[in-house]
């Protein structure tokens, strides 16, 4: 897999990103555990 460069711009827009797509998900009334849901959680925290 190849290693991807971001400048710290670039990943805080993709960290607020991923946070609408999993508030949008849990306001639309996803379950706990959503496949999804759990992937991205895991990005967000590598970005943190």
């Amino acid at each position: 897999m190849p290693t991807v460069t971001l400048s710290q711009q670039e990943v805080e827009v993709v960290k607020r990103a991923l946070q609408h797509c999993l508030d949008t998900c849990q306001k639309g009334g996803a379950e706990a555990g959503c496949p999804d849901c759990q992937s991205l959680l895991e990005v967000l925290k590598k970005l943190s």
